[in-house]
């Protein structure tokens, strides 16, 4: 439905059948009345199986290619028991290490954030990180904010930033990998993180030339106060940290193709993982299909070697869905108890308007 502008700051629907006075806001509530009773009852549950529906249709029809007698032949014939293992480590380290740049973001730039804390936390959450990763942050979030005694929308904005620059770091990961390997696919594909970047630049400069007025607004909120003290020298560092979590993943996936039989070049290893990483971070559960999907079509390792290529998805993607699973079990079955910390939020917060409310941890 559209609407017309008119001189007084009302807006009517083409047909004339409705008028609304005000700003934006009253304009959206006006058009969300309008909107059929169906169509919420529909989507909600569309959107809350959407995910797990497209893990399983992406399984389902690279096994229905590929057939399920081929796909199993070529699981009997790797040494899964070692892909098994050096799965298994992979997620202990990255796990380990993801955590590690959870600390370092948080006692960002003077506070005090034991770090036993924050990884009770993130174990705890971590089982929600198997379905869905923005879900995994969300709750990790909101643990952290209840054992330090502090605001979850504080936290959430340290975990969005994690995010962006999690989305940076591969990208631009992505688009040195397209000039390391030149092939038609990889030229194709540098346009992606090319306007991902560029994006990232346009966002980065944003904020840096954002009038006076608007920053003041921006580090007055919870989520927004970390605007106040971040410098160039703290991008830097959560970039080379995160460098380093993708150069593992990197690692993981060469030794795993080794021992899969297939000898991928560390050129190829660069220029095509990065794009399988960005496939992964697609809606999913857990990244299982769109991860498989992104590897078999990148690889292309020809008909008769891609059920072991897919064998090796399938066995990265159970082994770290089913990791996280097992992390969070276990930290949820161990005793804990309460920890705090203590520490500003950064040097312009406004301890009058930060007084939280304290939960048991």
């Amino acid at each position: 439905m559209g609407f017309a502008s008119l001189p007084a700051g009302r807006w009517v629907s083409p047909d004339g059948s409705m008028a609304v006075s005000g700003g934006w806001r009253e304009r959206w509530e006006a058009i969300r009345r309008h909107v059929p009773d169906w169509v919420p009852r529909v989507w909600h549950p569309v959107k809350r199986w959407l995910p797990l529906l497209v893990s399983v249709g992406l399984i389902t029809w690279l096994v229905w290619k590929i057939t399920p007698q081929k796909l199993l032949a070529a699981f009997e014939s790797l040494d899964w028991p070692a892909v098994v293992g050096v799965s298994v480590v992979q997620v202990i380290v990255l796990f380990s290490w993801d955590t590690f740049c959870l600390w370092w973001l948080f006692k960002q730039p003077n506070r005090h954030v034991p770090f036993w804390a924050l990884f009770r936390a993130r174990t705890d959450s971590v089982v929600w990180s198997a379905v869905n990763l923005e879900i995994g942050q969300a709750v990790f979030a909101y643990k952290l904010a209840q054992v330090l005694g502090k605001s979850v929308t504080a936290a959430l904005g340290r975990c969005v930033v994690l995010a962006l620059f999690d989305f940076g770091t591969l990208q631009a990961l992505a688009l040195v990998g397209s000039f390391v390997l030149l092939t038609p696919l990889t030229r194709g594909l540098r346009w992606i993180p090319i306007a991902s970047v560029s994006g990232l630049v346009v966002l980065g400069l944003l904020l840096f030339f954002l009038p006076q007025k608007w920053r003041a607004w921006l580090i007055q909120k919870n989520w927004g106060k970390w605007l106040a003290w971040w410098t160039w020298r703290h991008s830097l560092t959560l970039m080379g940290l995160r460098m380093v979590m993708f150069g593992l993943m990197l690692i993981y996936v060469g030794v795993g193709l080794a021992l899969c039989g297939l000898r991928p070049t560390p050129r190829e290893i660069v220029g095509l993982i990065p794009y399988v990483m960005i496939a992964e971070s697609l809606p999913g559960t857990g990244g299982l299909g769109e991860r498989e999907t992104a590897l078999v079509y990148l690889l292309d390792p020809g008909p008769s070697r891609v059920g072991v290529v897919l064998s090796f998805g399938l066995i990265w993607s159970l082994t770290t869905i089913l990791g996280r699973i097992a992390i969070g079990l276990l930290s949820w079955a161990l005793p804990r108890k309460k920890v705090t910390g203590e520490g500003e939020e950064g040097p312009q917060e406004n301890p009058a308007s930060a007084q939280p409310t304290r939960a048991a941890g």
